[in-house]
């Protein structure tokens, strides 16, 4: 199969590859599920521990319970540097594409949204996903502002609450996003084209 330049850029330039990204959940996840995996393991009748007084067996299950903090905390870092990695894909992506498409050379400006969005053709902001772009956008944004709901998030997003809320779920809403994202690039993409 020959292959020329034009069909590479556009294989390239209408893709958003998130293998990486996908490979360091996984990486992450089966590491925390081998932990709970030990600490679970701790209580099985043939591994209980004789305890020499009650002292040292409250001192140990105080040792347990931060590890599962600890545990739970490394999740919701790793859920939150998977959507900020999402985030900065799409951005280096967006910014490649529009920069292709209108011949501009310095692409620098499009990391900010106001000014992709002033580049973008209409029809762009009218698919179905644009407004999962956006999400995307405002939770990466909130994540790097304290992981709390931000005034522009709620108002955009209802659904998220109050200012102010801590960020939940970031595991289910980069698995709901993604494939949003993905179509984005790709629609644009052929959008310029035609």
């Amino acid at each position: 199969m020959s292959v020329g330049i034009e069909e590479l850029i556009d294989n390239y330039l209408s893709t958003l590859d998130t293998k990486d990204i996908d490979s360091f959940k996984n990486l992450v996840s089966r590491s925390i599920q081998d932990e709970f995996t030990g600490i679970n393991s701790r209580f099985e009748p043939d591994k209980q521990i004789n305890y020499k007084n009650r002292e040292l067996e409250q001192i140990d299950y105080e040792w347990i319970a931060d590890d599962v903090i600890s545990i739970n905390d490394i999740s919701i870092l790793a859920d939150q540097l998977a959507i900020t990695a999402l985030y900065k894909l799409f951005e280096k992506n967006i910014k490649e594409l529009i920069g292709y498409h209108t011949k501009c050379i310095d692409i620098s400006k499009y990391s900010y949204w106001k000014n992709v969005k002033a580049v973008l053709p209409i029809k762009a902001k009218n698919l179905q996903c644009f407004q999962s772009v956006n999400e995307l956008r405002l939770i990466n944004n909130a994540i790097k502002h304290e992981g709390v709901v931000t005034l522009e998030l709620s108002t955009e997003f209802p659904a998220y609450g109050k200012v102010g809320t801590e960020l939940s779920g970031l595991d289910e809403m980069y698995i709901r996003l993604k494939p949003c994202v993905i179509n984005f690039i790709n629609e644009l993409h052929y959008i310029y084209k035609s």
